[in-house]
């Protein structure tokens, strides 16, 4: 089985780790598109704030890693500032809608489906 994620990032060496930082911390945090039928903005894990501003100061390890406003779900509260927000990182058995949060990581990475969306 091979390694993924923090695992894989553990056992590759110091300096390999430093340039793919270096690579990675250059990518933007989080992908906005204007499209029919409106703002869709993508993260990883999740938007750490209710109201979502492009560009605003947010905490990079919640953008991240953070399944807290997904374990609260059954509250029911979206984020303003776009239509719809778009999340992986927590692998599910199906596409959850919540509102405007959409939720696609299938579990890919485990032998479960591979979610796609066109947005437009």
């Amino acid at each position: 089985m091979a390694a993924t994620g923090l695992l894989r990032w553990q056992i590759i060496n110091r300096n390999k780790r430093k340039r793919r930082w270096k690579n990675v911390s250059i990518c933007p945090l989080f992908l906005k598109y204007t499209v029919v039928p409106g703002k869709h903005v993508i993260a990883h894990a999740d938007y750490p704030d209710d109201v979502y501003e492009w560009q605003k100061d947010v905490d990079l390890h919640q953008v991240l890693w953070s399944r807290s406003r997904l374990g609260e779900r059954q509250k029911g509260q979206g984020i303003t500032g776009a239509d719809h927000f778009w999340f992986g990182h927590t692998p599910l058995r199906h596409r959850v809608d919540i509102g405007n949060l959409h939720y696609i990581d299938t579990g890919a990475v485990f032998g479960g489906e591979l979610t796609l969306v066109q947005l437009q």
